[in-house]
Formats: structure tokens, sequence, C-alpha cells
């Protein structure tokens, strides 16, 4: 097997290792600004009508759900297999929420409650357990994105909060 020379040596790692980490991180921000743009190749778009409680995963990736004027609740991914990432995000502009229910055998939400995304949020679940086609398997919340909030400023009853620096200095903490 020919050493590939696009991966540093022991010897070069040192100065090859600034350069790779510039270009992994560049990579990891295009990719989130995609997902929170609805713009990641091969995402696919779901309308939430009244009384759809579930999203087909069959073959995706990610999914941009747009609200069709209501409130929904998601109870059920199926069709998902061991190892598949999905990465749920709800349309900008969206005034309704989709809350993502938890259950410990469906959909395993971190803090065991449930998540009311709003336009922007982004939700990273990992199947475990799954067999396409067959057992649905468990979906875990593995990453949470919280859109025009800081995670940390939510107060729990749910408000979310903008940070902004003034004129003086001072950080303020504005509800929206």
């Amino acid at each position: 097997m020919a050493l590939d020379a696009s991966i540093p040596t022991l010897a070069t790692l040192g100065d090859a290792l600034a350069a790779i980490h510039r270009e992994t991180r560049a990579a990891v921000n295009a990719n989130a600004a995609a997902i929170i743009a609805g713009t990641l190749p091969g995402m696919t778009n779901e309308n939430m009508q009244a009384g759809i409680t579930s999203i087909d995963v069959t073959g995706s990736i990610a999914i941009n759900v747009t609200m069709v004027g209501v409130n929904n609740n998601l109870v059920t991914l199926p069709n998902g297999y061991d190892g598949q990432f999905i990465i749920l995000r709800v349309d900008e502009g969206q005034a309704g929420a989709l809350t993502v229910q938890h259950n410990l055998l469906i959909i395993n939400l971190q803090e065991n409650g449930n998540f009311a995304m709003q336009a922007g949020d982004v939700l990273i679940l990992l199947n475990k357990g799954g067999i396409l086609g067959g057992v649905g398997g468990v979906w875990f919340e593995i990453h949470r994105q919280l859109y025009n909030a800081i995670l940390g400023l939510i107060s729990p009853n749910g408000t979310r909060h903008r940070v902004t620096v003034d004129n003086f200095s001072a950080l303020n903490a504005v509800a929206f």
C-alpha cells in the first residue's frame, strides 16, 4: 500500500495541523450554514399539516419542515435504520411550532422533555437499532441548534433571548 501524500506524517504533522484544523472548521461551518439556510444537498421538504404525526425518513439525510398554518406534534420517524443521522430543520418564516414528542422508545430527547421547534431551529437525531422496512429503532437527540438564540439563554418557560452589547459595553439579554 502506498503512502498517501495528502496525509501528514509524524514529522510534518506539527506544521500541517493548523492548516488541517482551518480546513476542517471551514467545512463544518459551510455545512452548518447550509443546514441553517435549508440548502444542504439532498435536503428534502416535508409539509406538516394538521393531524400528521410522522415523517417517513427513508433515504433522507436532512428534512426541511414547512408548517402549513398549524402547530403540530411529531411522534415518530418511520423507516430509519441503525446508524442513520437525520437533520430536521423548521423552515424560516413559519408561525407555528413543530413539537417533537419525547418518548424513550421512539424519539429520545435530551432532558426527557418535548422540544417545540420554531422557525430556523435544527435538531439532529441518530437511529439506534432500526432495520430499514422493519423495526423502527430509537432516535436519539445528538444536537439541537436554536435559531437566533444562545443555548443557556432560554428561560424554563421556553422564552428565548437575544444577546446584544450596547455602546457602553454592557451585555443585554432581550426576550423575543
